[in-house]
C-alpha cells in the first residue's frame, strides 16, 4: 500500500525496492519516504536487537557532545526524558549533568538494566506516559524513524514540554550526499528493516511546524563514520524578532563532536548569542552539507581542516553571502617543531638525556636530520584554500594579528574583515564552585592544562618544565594521538592527573580549583581555555606566538614552547604572583570585551556588510579595460593642524605613503604601531614598530596624534585604540 503515514493518503509513487525486498515509496503531497506496510514488526524487536547498541559508547558521547552545546553546558536545563533511551548509556552521561534525568523504553530488557545502574526508567510508550511534572529537554535519537504513529508521537512530546522545552531528535538523513549517490543502496535504507519512514529537513520541518506552531525549528546535520544523520531540534522560545527571521547556516569540521576543540565551542555559543537577537542558525557537520533552506548567510568556521575547501565550494552556488572565521595560524613552524621534540623523545634513553637535549634545543644547538618534507604538502593546501578564500566575501578573524597571517601566507591586500574576538560564557566561568572538582578528583591548587592531548597543545614540553618543581598538575583533554599520549604519561611527574573531556560546569569547577593554567601551544589563535581559566581565577601562561598579545596584553606570562626553562619560569612566575593584580585586571577584562554578545555584536556587525553589498555588479565581458592612474599622494598636513610629532598605525603599504607624506609636510615620525607580532619589535623604515598598546603605556614617547595609515579598516583601528584608553587625535589620511 502506498498510503503516506502522515498525510493519509495514497498519492505516492514508488520509490524502488530495497535490497531486502521491501518497496519504497515517496509521498508527492509532503514528500516523506515510507516503506510498503508501514507497520512495526514486533519479530524485529528482540534482546539481540538491543543488545547490539548497548555497548556503543562513542555514538553517545556524540549525542552527548552536542546536547552540551545546543544548551550551553545544560545552562537552565533541570529535567530530561530520553524517549527510546535502550541501555541508558545517554542516560547515564545526563544524569551527572542534570538533576533529573528518566528514560522510557518499550524493552523490558532495557529497562532492568538501566534500573540496575540506578536509572529512573519507565517500561511505556510516550503516549502513554502522563509525567506529574513536564520537561526541560526531551531527546528521542533514532527513535521517529520506528513511530507507526508520527502525530501522535509529536502532540506527546509537544504536551511534556516545559515553558522553556527543548526537544531534540535524530534520524538517518534522507538528503545526505551518501544517500543521493548510492540511492536504494545507501545504508541508511539497508541498515534496519524496521525502519518504516525516511526523513529530509524540509520535510522534518513542515511536520515540526505544524505540531509546533509557535516554536523555532533548526537543524544539525553531521556524518559519523559511514552514518549520515539528521537532528532536530524544536525550541519553545515565545520570543518573536520577526515575520520572518534571517536564517543562516554554520558550517564546522566533520570530527566536531567526536573531537571537540575551542572551534566548536566557538561555532555553537555564536550560534546561542545570535540566535537572542533574531536570527536562526541550522549547523553542518557534514563533509558534503545538504541543507539547503535559502540562507541569508553561509558561515564557514576553520580554513585549516581537511575538509573545509569540499564544503566550500559544494556550497559556493547556494547563497551569494559566504563568510569565512579562518581560525588559522601558519602551521610551518608547529608540524616542523612537533616532529622535532617527538622524534628526540623517541630516541633518548632516559628522562636526563631527554632534558639535556631539549635543553640544547630551546638554544637552537639541536639539528635534526631525516624528518619527511612537508613543504610540498603545505604548499599544495595552500593553493587548495587560496581557491577558497578568494571566493569568501568577508572575513571574520579573532585577531588583528590572525588577519596579517592571512594576508601574508596568501597574499591577500585589499580584503574585507571584522574582527571578532573570541569569547567565554562569563556566568559559568566566573561563578563556577570549585568544591566540586575538589570532591571528585581530591586536588585543590595545581597547574593546569585543558586542551586536547595533542603535540600541537605542547603539554610534553609542560610536563617536563614541572619535573622537579613539585607543584602538581592536571591535564584534561582527550587524547587524539596515542604515541604522543604515551609519551606524555611517561614523562609526567609523579602524581599528573590526566583526565579525558569532563563536562563544561565540571570544567568551570576545575579553573576554580587550579592556581595557573598553562597553554604552551605552537600555535592558537586566541587559546579559549586561556580565557576561561582567566576568568576561572587561574593565573595564566600562554606561548608567546600568535595574538596572545593582543588578547592578554602584559596580563599573562609568556614563554617559548620550544624552551623548557623558559616554560618552567613563566609558571613558577604565574604561581608565586597569583595574588596580585594581573589577574583581577584580566578578569576585568574579559567581562568587558570577551563576551559571547560582544562577539554576537561582531559577527552581526559583519554580516550586514556583507548582505547590503551589491551582488552580480561584475562586468562580464570579453574586453579590457585599462585606467592609468593619477599619481597619488596623501596629504596629512591640513589635517593635523599644530601637531608635529606623529605616530603611524600600520607599518603596512599605506604606512609608508603616510610617511613619505609626512617628511614632506615638515612632520616628525616617532615610531610605528602594529597588530602584528612579526612586525612587533621589528623596523620599518628605521624607525621601531610597536605593539597598539605601547601608545598608553608608562614611559612611551610623547606624539601629537596617531595616523591610522589603512586600506579601509580605520574605524576598527580607532576603536582598538579608544578602548585602550588613547586621548590623542586620531587621524585618517
Amino acid at each position: 500500500m502506498g498510503i503516506c503515514p502522515w498525510c493519509k493518503r495514497d498519492q505516492s509513487e514508488i520509490l524502488g525496492t530495497k535490497p531486502d525486498g521491501v518497496t519504497l515509496y515517496k509521498c508527492q503531497i509532503c514528500g516523506l519516504i515510507f516503506q510498503s506496510g508501514n507497520k512495526a514488526d514486533k519479530m524485529h524487536y528482540t534482546r539481540d536487537y538491543y543488545e547490539k547498541d548497548f555497548g556503543n559508547q562513542e555514538k553517545q558521547q556524540i549525542r552527548y557532545q552536542l546536547v552540551q552545546y545546543i544548551t550551553g553546558g545544560f545552562k537552565g536545563i533541570s529535567s530530561v526524558l530520553d524517549v527510546g533511551c535502550g541501555a541508558g548509556l545517554f542516560l547515564e552521561k545526563v544524569a551527572k549533568s542534570c538533576p533529573k534525568a528518566t528514560g522510557l523504553d518499550k524493552s523490558p530488557w532495557s529497562v532492568d538494566i538501566c534500573k540496575a545502574k540506578g536509572l529512573e526508567i519507565y517500561n511505556e510508550q510516550l503516549e502513554t506516559f502522563y509525567p506529574k511534572e513536564k520537561y526541560d529537554l526531551v531527546t528521542a535519537w533514532e527513535v521517529v524513524e520506528h513511530i507507526e504513529d508520527l502525530r501522535s508521537f509529536l502532540n506527546s512530546v509537544k504536551k511534556i514540554m516545559s515553558d522553556i522545552g527543548i526537544f531534540m531528535l535524530s534520524t538517518p538523513n534522507v538528503s545526505s550526499y551518501r544517500a543521493k549517490k548510492y540511492g536504494l543502496e545507501w545504508k541508511g535504507f539497508c541498515w534496519r528493516h524496521e525502519h518504516l519512514c525516511y526523513f529530509s529537513a524540509p520535510v522534518l520541518e513542515c511536520m515540526l511546524k505544524e505540531i509546533f506552531t509557535e516554536n523555532q525549528v533548526q537543524f544539525v546535520e553531521f556524518d559519523w563514520r559511514s552514518e549520515d544523520t539528521l537532528v532536530a531540534i524544536v525550541k519553545n522560545n515565545k520570543e518573536t524578532f520577526s515575520d520572518k527571521p534571517q536564517k543562516a547556516l554554520f558550517v564546522g569540521r566533520t570530527n566536531g563532536l567526536e573531537v571537540p576543540g575551542g572551534d566548536m565551542v566557538q561555532l555553537f555559543n555564536t550560534k546561542i548569542a545570535i540566535e537572542k537577537r533574531g536570527f536562526t542558525v541550522d549547523v553542518s557537520l557534514s563533509a558534503l552539507p545538504a541543507l539547503n533552506f535559502n540562507y541569508d548567510v553561509i558561515h564557514q568556521f576553520g580554513l585549516s581542516h581537511a575538509e573545509a575547501v569540499d564544503q566550500f565550494f559544494h556550497l559556493e552556488d547556494k547563497c551569494d553571502h559566504a563568510v569565512l572565521s579562518p581560525i588559522y595560524w601558519n602551521p610551518d613552524e608547529t608540524k616542523r617543531s612537533t616532529e622535532e621534540i617527538a622524534e628526540i623523545a623517541k630516541q633518548s634513553k632516559n628522562l636526563s638525556e631527554l632534558k639535556e637535549i631539549l635543553g640544547l634545543y630551546g638554544q637552537g644547538k639541536v639539528m635534526i636530520e631525516g624528518l619527511r618534507n612537508y613543504s610540498y604538502l603545505y604548499e599544495k593546501m595552500r593553493e587548495e584554500r587560496h581557491d577558497l578564500i578568494s571566493k569568501v566575501k568577508h572575513f571574520l578573524p579573532n585577531s588583528y594579528a590572525e588577519m596579517h597571517e592571512l594576508r601574508r601566507d596568501f597574499g591577500l591586500f585589499r580584503s574585507a574583515y571584522t574582527v571578532v574576538p573570541n569569547a567565554v560564557d562569563v556566568d559559568l566561568f566566573l561563578n563556577a564552585d570549585p568544591s566540586w572538582f575538589v570532591r571528585e578528583y581530591g586536588i585543590k591548587d595545581f597547574v593546569l592544562c585543558a586542551a586536547r592531548l595533542e603535540p600541537r597543545k605542547n603539554q610534553l614540553m609542560l610536563l617536563l618544565a614541572m619535573q622537579e618543581t613539585a607543584l602538581p598538575c592536571v591535564i584534561i583533554g582527550r587524547s587524539q594521538v596515542p604515541e604522543y599520549a604515551e609519551l606524555c604519561h611517561r614523562y609526567a611527574p609523579s602524581g599528573t592527573v590526566f583526565l579525558d573531556n569532563i563536562p563544561q560546569d565540571l570544567l568551570a569547577s576545575a579553573y576554580k580549583a587550579a592556581r595557573v593554567h598553562a597553554l604552551v601551544s605552537w600555535s592558537e589563535t586566541t587559546g579559549l581555555s586561556s580565557l576561561e581559566a582567566a576568568l576561572g581565577g587561574c593565573s595564566i601562561v600562554v606561548s608567546d606566538r600568535g595574538p596572545t598579545w593582543e588578547y592578554f596584553g602584559d596580563m599573562a606570562y609568556y614563554c617559548d614552547p620550544g624552551n623548557i626553562n623558559s616554560i618552567r619560569d613563566a609558571v613558577l612566575q604565574a604561581w608565586e604572583n597569583h595574588f596580585d593584580e594581573r589577574q583581577a585586571s584580566l578578569r576585568e577584562l574579559i567581562v568587558k570585551k570577551y563576551t559571547w554578545d560582544k562577539a554576537a555584536e561582531c559577527t552581526l556587525q559583519a554580516y550586514k556588510k556583507v548582505t547590503r553589498s551589491k551582488t552580480g555588479s561584475y562586468v562580464n565581458d570579453d574586453r579590457m579595460y585599462v585606467i592609468r592612474a593619477q599619481e597619488r599622494k596623501t596629504s596629512l598636513c591640513l589635517r593635523l593642524g599644530d601637531a608635529k610629532k606623529i605616530a603611524i598605525f600600520g607599518a603596512s603599504l599605506t604606512g609608508r605613503e603616510c610617511y613619505e607624506s609626512a617628511l614632506e609636510g615638515g612632520l616628525e615620525v616617532k615610531f610605528f604601531l602594529d597588530n602584528s607580532p612579526a612586525r612587533q619589535g621589528t623596523s620599518f623604515l628605521g624607525l621601531p614598530v610597536y605593539s597598539v598598546d605601547y601608545i598608553v603605556r608608562p614611559g612611551a614617547e610623547e606624539v601629537d596624534a596617531v595616523i591610522l595609515a589603512s586600506a579601509g579598516y580605520h574605524e576598527e583601528m580607532a576603536r582598538q585604540l579608544i578602548e585602550l584608553g588613547c586621548r590623542k587625535p586620531l587621524v585618517r589620511p
